[in-house]
């Protein structure tokens, strides 16, 4: 591909010349054509040009899953100039700090946020244009109607000057290790990343794709790959279990993606096992660990649908694929691994050093290297991820076997030491969610002495009880000595749980993980 050509102006152009009236988009019974978002996209990035926008400028989007999101992400590459995908989940200080720190020229918001962009106005939010997607007699004062943007837009596309080097995107960290972090990523490395997603992912030509975690995450680069294959969005602002499976029967889906929290839910639906799911071809799951258990119990109700990716902000979702080949409730070993690098990914072992170095010779924390990696962060005086300015750190600890497949084996700040062994938090959960009784697991560290605090306590200084976090199938009830026993029939004595609590439902964060931080707070 011609570097001229790995700009994003260029590949919607081609993308819209492609697809004229098919249904890109399925919102609340309503369709969006790729007509319409052609229409629609370039009266938007007309209306930016007027505001005086440039390739140094930004724009942030703040609202639900909705075909605005994906019309103002467009629009701004047509315009070239850079998106800032806000996550709807986040809490209002999470907001304004990314806001702070990416300082957006133009704010696109959903009603939902204009209390919340209110209050950052009054605070610390210094934001040239604010447009709300709402009318104008609903609007807070000194905001802009969407509509009444488009309305008074030239029709025509803004003439620009763009480069595959151009920052097209930031995206931000999920923040579970410290501040949130804006990443750069370039016309370029976007491309190349849909690219890759259309073929790790296995999305074919005219599927009809179920979106129902935020757009300004992972799913926005699904909504993106499903509309370069002319097939269609549907967009649900949250996740219903019943609600989804639903969709897939009368809306005849045909691509999915869930977190594994999510396919739990969904495969504890008492309808599953009647329901048709005949048009579903792929289900990707990723973002978390998933119990092996829960897994072969998909694969029996579902059949052989499932894709797992392994990824992260820096490199955003590629950098491992599990595919639906290796997806078999004979092959275990398969199961439990994160599959294979991606075809455009590296992966390697990087040295931990210092206190690290005794964790052992086959392990190391996962390094990756690929083209549509990150170029860096929005602060500069960010030590990025990197070990020789090569490869980029993930903060995971992982093995490689002989047959080149990844094992992800824990967060490096979620492993814990035990009897002097390294314990892998996500080997104890896999192991507890077998038990009949569990709904949903979560194991921390916790510290053996009252003393310990958190900046002396991490687990490669001080040793740690391994407790445990349960969610009870209704009804039901797990005491600590029958957890133990289940446990110590599977599990090296370290490993097992020195405690237990329960819990209705664990916390999540605003990207579909556990939240262990949250967990681990009352015990540091």
């Amino acid at each position: 591909m011609s570097r001229e050509l790995c700009t994003l102006d260029e590949f919607y152009e081609e993308l819209f010349r492609r697809h004229g009236d098919g249904p890109a988009i399925r919102f609340r019974g309503e369709i969006t054509t790729y007509a319409d978002l052609d229409a629609q996209s370039a009266k938007l990035a007309s209306a930016f040009h007027s505001l005086g926008l440039n390739e140094s400028d930004r724009v942030a989007i703040l609202m639900g899953n909705r075909p605005e999101f994906l019309l103002t992400e467009i629009a701004a590459a047509r315009a070239n100039v850079t998106t800032v995908p806000l996550n709807n989940q986040l809490s209002d200080e999470e907001c304004e700090y990314i806001l702070t720190d990416s300082a957006p020229d133009v704010l696109v918001v959903g009603p939902a946020f204009f209390d919340t962009v209110r209050d950052l106005q009054q605070r610390s939010l210094d934001c040239k244009h604010v447009i709300g997607l709402d009318s104008d007699s609903s609007l807070p004062i000194g905001f802009h109607s969407f509509e009444g943007v488009l309305a008074k837009a030239p029709s025509g596309l803004p003439v620009i000057r763009s480069s595959a080097d151009d920052v097209a995107t930031i995206f931000y960290t999920g923040g579970t290790t410290g501040e949130q972090k804006g990443t750069l990523h370039t016309h370029e490395s976007i491309i190349l990343n849909l690219y890759s997603h259309v073929y790790e992912l296995e999305v074919r030509k005219g599927e009809t794709g179920l979106l129902v975690t935020p757009l300004s995450h992972s799913a926005g680069y699904f909504a993106k790959t499903i509309l370069m294959q002319g097939g269609t969005v549907v967009l649900d602002q949250k996740f219903d279990p019943e609600t989804t499976l639903e969709r897939i029967e009368t809306d005849r889906i045909s691509w999915l993606y869930l977190t594994p929290t999510m396919i739990a839910e969904l495969l504890d639906q008492s309808a599953v096992a009647d329901a048709d799911t005949g048009a579903l071809d792929t289900l990707v799951y990723g973002s978390a660990p998933i119990p092996t258990s829960r897994l072969k119990e998909g694969l029996d109700a579902l059949g052989s649908v499932f894709v797992q990716f392994y990824g992260l902000t820096e490199v955003p979702n590629l950098v491992a694929v599990l595919p639906k080949s290796k997806h078999s409730t004979q092959n275990t070993e398969w199961l439990q691994s994160n599959g294979i690098p991606a075809q455009l990914a590296n992966i390697t072992l990087l040295d931990f050093g210092n206190e690290y170095d005794k964790w052992g010779d086959d392990i190391g924390e996962v390094g990756v290297q690929s083209p549509y990696a990150m170029t860096g962060y929005t602060d500069d005086d960010l030590t990025a991820p990197r070990s020789d300015s090569k490869w980029i750190r993930t903060g995971d600890i992982g093995r490689i076997d002989d047959n080149g497949r990844l094992f992800v084996l824990d967060r490096i700040q979620n492993a814990i030491v035990s009897d002097d062994q390294l314990v892998y938090s996500t080997e104890v959960e896999s192991v507890i969610q077998s038990h009949p009784t569990v709904r949903e697991v979560a194991v921390i560290g916790v510290p053996k002495r009252s003393a310990d605090s958190l900046s002396d306590a991490t687990f490669h200084k001080s040793e740690q009880d391994v407790k445990a976090v349960l969610s009870i199938a209704d009804g039901e009830l797990l005491e600590l000595d029958e957890l133990q026993e289940f446990c110590r029939e599977r599990l090296d004595p370290p490993a097992v749980p020195d405690s237990v609590d329960t819990v209705g439902t664990l916390p999540q964060t605003p990207y579909g993980k556990v939240d262990k931080k949250l967990l681990r707070e009352p015990y540091w």
